[in-house]
Order: structure tokens, then C-alpha cells, then sequence
């Protein structure tokens, strides 16, 4: 398991926590540094308790830095981009409370969810390529698309080999028409689900199918008895989060994403 290992600052000017995110440099071949929880206390100090993540930085080589905040905090958002971060998406937290309470879907018999056999990872890998047009590995401008696609492809196979983590397909007419990595948690006696990727494949879109695989997999966590159904999903999918809506999830919070740094094409065979 790749190690994480996280540096607080924590002054009366500034409270923030970084590491490095060993899974994307591992993917990238380049160091790529996370930031969470930026707290401005006293603006005109922070420059200076700041520059000691900035040092750290330097000093690894780090080519992209990310920073994830509540997307209220306007003032940190715009501190931030006056030191050269970019705005680049907001996160959405769909829940569904209660999924034991939500309406069945109707039978479908032509839709099938099973797991992924081994033999069908590269196919998954594939769907993954293509579907995560909206996320910000594609859509910051100062990073290759062919690394986005390398991340999400990546995903999918540690996912495969994760004992917690399930990569469902669904198949119709044959083919595979959509995935889902799912991951379900029991604590204080309760089971809950959490969905880290969702997508349905590009010869599948346009045709309706969303909302009948979202409801197929929603079955499928209520009948092994989870109670919750969480998920993430970026503020430029428009259409999926029109779709949570309609299944009635609602939105806990809203992360903004901001980067600094730029990540050249990959060097692929």
C-alpha cells in the first residue's frame, strides 16, 4: 500500500495540511502534492507561514500542486490565485439517506450488473478513458487529456485488485455497456455504500441508460442491506447531477479544486 504521509501548519495566521499523493505521482512519474483544509486567520502574516509548504515543495520537485477547500471560502479561493492556483471545478457530495425507503426500480431483465471478470479489464479500461471528460484531469488546460486517461484506466485496475472494492459491469445485449466501483462499509452496525466511479460507455450514451443502471446498482446495495448511498461527482457533469436529483439524492457540501503546476504529455510507447 503506497504511503501517505501528511504535514500540518498550524499557526494564528494559517491553518493548512499537505502531502504528497503517492497514486498520482506513481501514475505521472512526476511528484503531485495535495492541499486541504486552508484556513485564513490573519491574511497579511500567511505569506509567511505558507512559504514553509512552498519550501517543502521546491525542495520534491513537485509539478502539480491541488487544493481542495469548502467552496464557501471564497476569501482562501481568491488568496490562492493570487499566488498563481487556478480555479478548476467543484465537487458535489450526492447522498441518499435512507435506501432502504427509495422505490425499487422497475424490471429490467435486458440490463445485467455482475462483477468484472479479470479478462474483461482492459475493456473496462477503456470505457474509463473515455468517460471522465468533465473531471479536472481533463479539463485544466495546463494538463495533458492523455494523462487524465492514464489516471482513470489506472483506477480501474487498483480498484480490481482492492479486497474492499468491487468493479461491477453492466451488460446489455452482450456487451458491456457501463461500470461501477463500489466499496460498502459496515460501522456501528450499519452498512452504507460508496460509489468512486460511475460511467457508462460511450456507444451507450444518448439512449436513456443512465438512470436505468443508477437504479439497477441502487437495487443491488438495498437488497444486501445498506441503509446509505454516497458518491462524488464534478460540477461540469451537468447531466448526472440533474440525475441524482431525479433519484432523489440530495448534496451534503461543495469542494472547490484548485491547481498550480503543469503536467506535460506522457512519454507512451
Amino acid at each position: 500500500m503506497l504511503k501517505l504521509e501528511r504535514l500540518v501548519v498550524d499557526t494564528p495566521a494559517l491553518s493548512v495540511s499537505y502531502f504528497e499523493v503517492p497514486w498520482d505521482t506513481a501514475i505521472f512519474g512526476s511528484p503531485v502534492a495535495q492541499l486541504e483544509g486552508l484556513e485564513l486567520r490573519q491574511p497579511s502574516q500567511a505569506e509567511t507561514d505558507f512559504s514553509g509548504y512552498e519550501r517543502w515543495a521546491k525542495e520534491r520537485g513537485v509539478a502539480l500542486e491541488v487544493c481542495k477547500l469548502e467552496s464557501r471560502r471564497l476569501a482562501e479561493i481568491a488568496w490562492l490565485q493570487a499566488r498563481g492556483f487556478r480555479w478548476i471545478e467543484t465537487m458535489y457530495f450526492p447522498l441518499l439517506a435512507d435506501l432502504q425507503a427509495a422505490p425499487p426500480g422497475a424490471a429490467d431483465p435486458a440490463l445485467t450488473l455482475r462483477l468484472m471478470r479479470p479478462d474483461e479489464l482492459s475493456e473496462v479500461q477503456a470505457i474509463a478513458e473515455q468517460s471522465f471528460v468533465t473531471s479536472r484531469f481533463f479539463i485544466d488546460p495546463q494538463i495533458c487529456p492523455q494523462r487524465g486517461a492514464a489516471r482513470y484506466a489506472t483506477w480501474v485496475r487498483n480498484s480490481a485488485n482492492d479486497p474492499a472494492q468491487q468493479v461491477l459491469v453492466a451488460e446489455l445485449g452482450g456487451e458491456i455497456a457501463g461500470f461501477f466501483i463500489v466499496q460498502e462499509r459496515e460501522q456501528e452496525g450499519q452498512c452504507s455504500a460508496y460509489w468512486h466511479l460511475t460511467a457508462v460507455a460511450a456507444a451507450f450514451q444518448g439512449r436513456g441508460l443512465g438512470k436505468r443502471l443508477w437504479r439497477l446498482v441502487m437495487d443491488r446495495h438495498r437488497e444486501r442491506g445498506c441503509r446509505q448511498l454516497r458518491t462524488a461527482i464534478s460540477g461540469h457533469n451537468l447531466p448526472v447531477l440533474a440525475l441524482y436529483g431525479q433519484l432523489g439524492f440530495r448534496f451534503e457540501r461543495a469542494e472547490a479544486t484548485l491547481h498550480r503546476g503543469v503536467l506535460p504529455p506522457l512519454d507512451l510507447p
